[in-house]
């Protein structure tokens, strides 16, 4: 069971993870190490801020609104990821591995709800850099020092400067609820750019007490548990196949190597207090590309409103 942020791993997106109030800040942090592991996709990190003033960002023209919504709320996040191949201790290309890709990034958003309809649409419009410029070395290697493991070698043959530009759409249709015990949704969602370019359709449940979204607020203290499960098409990923402007990498995976459906799950639980949001997620994948293997992760979430 799955989540994307949209293009990347962490998801602010979804309705499992709403926060009712208009204003919030959240932090978001993912790590293989949580899993034991120190591969493919080794850590994101994700500053997401929530509040009526970006209602006037400019960029909400391309962003999809709707006039019928019954309610909107609109947001920034600032992220980034880090890709290694499975041994970090090697200052040489290694070959039918993973690539090294950093990628940073600022994303806009846009999320509308219709309440009579049980449907939630959501937009994104993101705007950074794959390559050195991301910092994806110098991160994972001030980390590493903290925690005294070993440093990685290999940055040299990450992939090179380039520019991201992503649009993100997203809807998702609530399928089926009980009370505020229990609830499944659809979700179909569309990512087009430089960065990544998927078609993905899933499903998501939550048990426990979880306020309805569609109801409004409930319980001021929830507690629930919950599933995410995707699949998803590929058409482009600049993690693994070099970014689109800039071919110069000295190693990348072509796309008839790079596996076209790949199966994403997520599971986890929240925890909510009056003004205070955590959260705990343990994520899966499927082999990315044919000579690659499956991979997990952990990551953790803390909020503010």
């Amino acid at each position: 069971m799955p989540t994307s942020i949209f293009a990347q791993r962490i998801d602010s997106y979804s309705s499992l993870f709403e926060i009712s109030d208009s204003a919030f800040v959240r932090f978001h942090y993912d790590n293989d190490l949580f899993q034991a592991q120190d591969i493919y996709y080794t850590q994101g990190v994700c500053l997401e801020v929530v509040n009526p003033a970006f209602h006037r960002n400019p960029l909400n023209i391309i962003l999809l609104s709707s006039t019928k919504a019954s309610s909107a709320k609109s947001g920034m996040r600032i992220e980034t990821a880090a890709f290694t191949p499975t041994s970090i201790t090697s200052d040489s290309i290694l070959y039918s591995d993973r690539p090294y890709a950093a990628i940073m990034a600022l994303n806009f958003y846009h999320m509308n709800y219709f309440k009579n309809q049980k449907m939630k649409l959501s937009s994104d419009v993101q705007i950074g850099v794959i390559g050195p410029l991301a910092l994806g070395k110098e991160i994972q290697t001030g980390i590493h020092k903290l925690t005294n493991n070993s440093l990685p070698r290999g940055w040299e043959h990450q992939i090179q400067n380039d520019f991201i530009l992503n649009y993100a759409a997203r809807l998702e249709k609530q399928i089926v609820s009980y009370a505020s015990l229990f609830s499944l949704n659809g979700m179909g969602q569309l990512n087009l750019g430089t960065y990544q370019s998927t078609i993905s359709i899933g499903l998501d449940f939550s048990f426990g007490r979880k306020n309805n979204l569609y109801k409004g607020v409930e319980h001021n203290f929830q507690y629930f548990i919950y599933g995410q499960s995707k699949v998803k098409a590929i058409g482009y990923d600049a993690s693994l196949m070099g970014g689109m402007l800039n071919r110069s990498s000295a190693y990348i995976i072509p796309y008839a190597s790079i596996n076209k459906l790949v199966v994403e799950q997520h599971v986890g639980f929240v925890i909510q207090f009056p003004h205070i949001y955590f959260g705990v997620d343990f994520g899966w994948i499927t082999q990315e590309f044919k000579s690659g293997q499956q991979h997990s992760w952990g990551g953790l979430r803390l909020g503010f409103y």
